[in-house]
């Protein structure tokens, strides 16, 4: 049956797919559909023509009208301002139908950014369904969130921020099968939606398939491991279960397998059990690995089906593609580099592996150009593939083994230089250093062939590259942004109206260069903020001065360690020194701090070097460099001194720096750790992690956050910072011992640029100490959690203001969203439990949890509990790694004791935890079933 469409405010004639407008025949609508947040979805907008797509999560009923806006929503006068169009529903539409409208013309897209809200009315006021913005510039009033509507703030997947281009077309492509609230996920998922400039797509690209509860699935359609490891988590959820019987079985798929069920230690099948659970629940089953060998054979993949399920339906990922990596690196190599003039360079790159090799992903970079290899470039065992240093192929060399740069500008420098192939992950698996073009008799340049050897081994670790001029990848991106730029007058003179800083060590904060200030000499590094337009202009003055500044045969800078508290330690930044690397060759960071203790044993060099970190975005971080990463040439990074010094002028000659040096007082090896828990904070994109290891030495270690301090933080760019607190110090790694006998609180400082949910989740558990318990302590809401392996808890959070370092606030007039004390991690060895005797006092009686009785137990076991006053309640009980096992009440109780009876006869042995969750408290105690 075709459906109808009315319009009421638009002028011009619309074509609208499958829809009469209903105001040409004058017929009246009937009822109203009252639609909430996240009813109704967009899944396109195309800027051009302008149109859109939009598809129902619920039934529409006959005479509903929605409104389409392309304004902008004042929170605080809850008035939204921009153009409007209207449209009613002549009949009923069923949920998940694709509607189009095409020529939108009410509404205007020829601004930078853009917002497209679909909402009712009632009289003036406004009832939210949808929200998206894209384009150029703030799409959203980020410091008050007053453009968002607080309703879609509040519903998880209304509210949608796409890409930076403003004339282009986003749309969600394929679609999805699930409930109302997993397609409202789906489509409040950025990274679902795709970009498409310049060309439209045929209508209804995107389908909806709306199923009724529950729903079963894979949480994905692939995943990959390592060959060296034991096993691999297979996630199967069931969405919206109604805790009836239900169950569904795993199955290998040995007709469709690259891997055979050896790879899996035979695995065949196994049957999951849904029954009894309520709600959303994902089910973790362990695959065991047994693939590991010495040699590179590519890598194995296993299918998975789910067959069986005896209640719901199945989602979109009713197969999953698990695949196995092989561990080894693969023998890909540069065989040869010819540098040759007006872009006439070229690359080999060869696989002497016995298979195949994927180099998708994989980069080339010399200094700061980068080239990312495509989904094409594979290579067969033996084979090689040639790259050309230039935009467009030489006629005579067209083949599926040769690919250009399709760079704006040369990679193979004139000069020569170092160049580095890394694979996907950014490792470095080759690099090279190659010759300069010479000048042959007659004048002409020739090519400087270089059959190549190991330029040196770099190990895995990533090298930076040139800090001082900006990133450009294979698609020539640029951004606007901070850059990190030696101390040259001709800069300054380039960009006159242009505010410059530098770093002082002695006054602990970023100082701005006037006409009277100076810098000294030998720590001449400037920062600057550029903008997108003068990026082009920076980077070819840039290149120009350091084509005529001559390299220096000694590396010389300038330290100083000054107590400006005066309490006889260096706190805090104290200490903190900016170092430019003016040497031709890059340093490897043991041997830099081995010459510099050989040369001046008395000044208290710290053994951690940070390096500056610079994105293409332009955003800086800083992160400690290991031992044998390299400090690039002609870039700046961090030294600290430990104790108070005077400022020293230092001189370390180029020759010391050699890969094999071996000085007397060579740095001691690393610390044995015995155990690993990592802890990461997620915020949209962007995520940091601090880690706590455990040794058996009995000495307290710890690593500085520098991107933490606030003296250090620079306006004007996106953020997240996330670490541990101590006294005025901020620390990304602790190291504890494992033999301590004392609770350890670890306060938990972030900061943010922006709002929004954050993700505080455990993302390595490895060989805790035996029966340590780790609590995450929620200040704000008063609740607590009992981390464990795979934990995660995801949080809305409005960052406040609070005050920041007076010498910053006068350099950049800024606030920083910062959140000190929310959170706290505390670590409990087991003989810090002492028992407390009950005494009777007059204080009034808290909440409770007891220990279990009979524990150990088989098969019944009693909790009890104590509530002080009648409160809605919820007792649970989980496996050792956090998966949901049984609920044993949930309701409303009154006032009292309370005990409950919990039979696991049809549980393994083991140890499980049961939690009490009462209002913002939660409280875990662990039991064992010996059976």
């Amino acid at each position: 049956m075709a459906q109808k469409l009315l319009s009421s405010t638009l002028t011009k004639t619309l074509h609208i797919a499958l829809f009469l407008l209903i105001a040409m025949f004058g017929l009246q609508a009937y009822g109203q559909s009252v639609l909430l947040p996240g009813d109704v979805v967009v899944v396109s907008v195309d800027t051009d023509t302008p149109s859109i797509d939009f598809i129902p999560l619920i039934d529409i009923e006959r005479g509903t009208t929605i409104f389409f806006s392309d304004g902008r929503w004042n929170d605080s006068l809850e008035v939204l301002n921009g153009n409007e169009i209207k449209f009613t529903f002549e009949e009923s539409i069923t949920a998940g139908t694709s509607l189009h409208i095409d020529n939108a013309g009410g509404l205007n897209f020829e601004r930078g950014a853009h917002h497209l809200f679909v909402y009712q009315k009632e009289q003036k006021a406004h009832r939210f369904i949808f929200g998206m913005g894209w384009g150029k510039g703030n799409i959203w009033n980020t410091k008050d969130g007053s453009d968002i509507p607080l309703s879609l703030k509040e519903n998880p997947g209304t509210i949608l921020t796409l890409g930076e281009e403003p004339n282009q077309q986003y749309y969600i492509r394929n679609g999805a099968s699930g409930t109302r609230s997993m397609l409202l996920s789906f489509v409040g998922e950025p990274l679902n939606w795709r970009g498409n400039e310049g060309n439209s797509f045929q209508i209804f690209g995107t389908s909806f398939n709306l199923m009724k509860s529950p729903v079963v699935q894979f949480k994905n359609s692939i995943s990959s491991v390592s060959e060296s490891d034991s096993v691999a988590i297979l996630n199967i959820a069931i969405y919206e279960h109604d805790g009836a019987r239900a169950s569904v079985d795993v199955v290998f798929d040995s007709l469709r397998s690259i891997a055979s069920p050896d790879h899996f230690s035979g695995f065949d099948s196994k049957t999951i059990n849904f029954t009894g659970l309520i709600g959303d629940y994902n089910y973790q089953m362990k695959i065991p690995i047994s693939a590991n060998n010495n040699s590179y054979d590519g890598f194995k993949a296993g299918i998975f089906k789910l067959q069986n399920l005896t209640y719901g339906d199945f989602g979109d990922f009713s197969s999953h593609n698990l695949i196995i990596e092989d561990d080894e690196q693969p023998e890909i190599f540069i065989s040869k580099v010819s540098n040759g003039a007006d872009r006439a360079g070229s690359v080999e790159i060869k696989n002497s592996e016995q298979a195949l090799v994927s180099i998708e992903g994989w980069t080339l970079s010399a200094k700061d150009l980068v080239f990312k290899f495509d989904s094409d470039a594979v290579l067969m065992p033996g084979e090689s593939i040639q790259w050309f240093d230039t935009a467009e192929l030489p006629s005579a060399t067209v083949n599926e083994h040769v690919v250009s740069s399709n760079l704006k500008k040369r990679l193979l420098d004139n000069g020569g230089g170092i160049l580095t192939l890394k694979n996907s992950d950014g490792k470095i698996i080759h690099q090279v250093s190659y010759s300069k073009i010479r000048s042959a008799e007659s004048g002409q340049t020739k090519n400087a062939e270089l059959f190549v050897n190991n330029y040196t081994d770099m190990g895995a670790e990533e090298v930076s590259g040139n800090l001082n001029k900006n990133v450009t990848t294979a698609m020539g991106l640029v951004n606007s942004g901070w850059r990190v730029l030696p101390n040259w007058s001709d800069i300054k003179e380039e960009f006159s109206d242009k505010d410059f800083y530098t770093w002082n060590e002695k006054q602990q904060s970023f100082q701005k260069l006037n006409e009277n200030s100076t810098v000294d000499e030998t720590n001449s590094v400037i920062f600057g903020h550029f903008e997108e337009n003068e990026i082009e202009q920076l980077t070819n003055r840039t290149e120009q001065l350091l084509k005529k500044q001559a390299s220096d045969d000694n590396l010389t800078f300038t330290v100083s360690g000054t107590d400006r508290n005066e309490n006889q330690v260096l706190d805090g930044l104290e200490g903190l020194n900016l170092v430019y690397n003016t040497l031709d060759k890059g340093i490897r960071i043991e041997n830099f701090l081995n010459v510099a203790k050989s040369e001046y044993p008395e000044l208290p060099l710290g053994s951690a070097i940070y390096e500056i970190n610079q994105s293409a975005s332009g955003e800086l971080n800083f992160r400690q460099l290991e031992n044998d990463q390299i400090i690039p040439p002609k870039t700046s990074f961090w030294v600290m001194l430990e104790y108070p010094y005077a400022k020293t002028k230092l001189s370390l000659g180029k020759d010391e720096f050699n890969d094999g040096i071996d000085l007397s007082n060579n740095l001691s090896n690393k610390e044995d750790i015995d155990g690993v828990l990592e802890l990461t904070l997620q915020s949209g994109a962007q995520e940091e992690v601090v880690k706590v290891n455990f040794s058996d030495e009995k000495v307290l270690t710890r690593s500085k956050d520098l991107s933490s301090y606030p003296e250090l933080f620079l306006p004007d760019q996106s953020f997240l910072n996330f670490s541990f607190k101590q006294g005025s110090d901020y620390y990304d790694l602790i190291t504890l011992s494992s033999e301590s006998e004392q609770r350890i609180e670890l306060p938990i400082h972030f900061s943010s640029s922006e709002s929004g949910q954050i993700t505080f989740s455990v993302t390595e558990w490895d060989q805790l100490p035996a029966d340590w318990e780790v609590i995450l302590q929620d200040l704000k809401t008063n609740k607590e959690y009992t981390l464990r392996r795979d934990f995660s808890v995801t949080l809305e959070h409005v960052f406040t203001t609070s005050k920041v370092n007076k010498e910053i606030r006068e350099i950049f007039s800024v606030d920083q969203n910062r959140d000190e004390e929310r959170f706290a991690v505390t670590l409990v060895p087991p003989q810090s439990k002492a028992v407390k005797d009950e005494t009777i006092t007059d204080k009034p009686r808290e909440l409770e949890l007891h220990q279990n009785y009979p524990n150990p137990f088989n098969p019944v076991t009693t909790i009890s509990f104590y509530l002080p006053q009648p409160e809605d309640v919820k007792l649970s009980v989980f496996n050792i790694v956090g998966q949901p096992v049984a609920v044993i009440v949930e309701g409303t109780l009154s006032a009292g004791q309370k005990q409950f009876e919990w039979d696991a006869t049809d549980k393994p042995s083991g140890m499980y935890i049961y939690q009490l969750e009462v209002g913002k408290t939660i409280m875990t105690r662990k039991m064992t079933l010996v059976k």
